[in-house]
């Protein structure tokens, strides 16, 4: 899954910035995947069968959860949120490909279709930071020269 520690780091973060378009969609995602990820730390060995399960019950709800953090961003990201909801479509295809696949799926599933959704994730992160660069570039320049507000 993704590196813990960051998911409570953004997590503790999102709470100082509550006013933040999709605000509840993001802390959704992100207590999914605190509670997912310390499941499978917790019972590593359960058996391929639950972890393949929990893989595609994890990527079907962050799918839809990534994908209704998208339709919140357009207005504040207009060039990226695209990005957030084909990473979201993509976590959908995956749980189908584990169901569609089922029982041979658990063989493979885990390893390929982790490194698809890093792969994807990381992507749509990296294309909303650009992002983000713009929209703080755009509210500097809108603040008055003598920081009256």
């Amino acid at each position: 899954m993704r590196d813990g520690c960051s998911w409570f780091i953004g997590l503790a973060a999102l709470f100082r910035t509550r006013n933040v378009p999709g605000f509840i969609w993001t802390v959704i995602g992100a207590v999914l995947a605190i509670l997912i990820g310390a499941f499978l730390v917790w019972r590593p060995l359960a058996g391929l069968i639950t972890l393949t399960v929990a893989l595609a019950v994890f990527f079907a709800v962050h799918g839809v959860v990534q994908i209704l953090t998208s339709l919140e961003h357009r207005q504040v990201f207009p060039r990226s949120w695209p990005w957030t909801a084909i990473s979201g479509i993509a976590d959908l295809i995956l749980a189908g490909i584990i169901i569609a696949g089922w029982p041979g799926s658990v063989a493979w599933a885990l390893g390929l279709l982790i490194g698809i959704n890093l792969f994807i994730s990381g992507l749509a992160l990296v294309m909303t930071a650009i992002a983000c660069r713009g929209v703080n570039n755009r509210s500097q320049k809108a603040a008055p020269a003598d920081g009256t507000t």
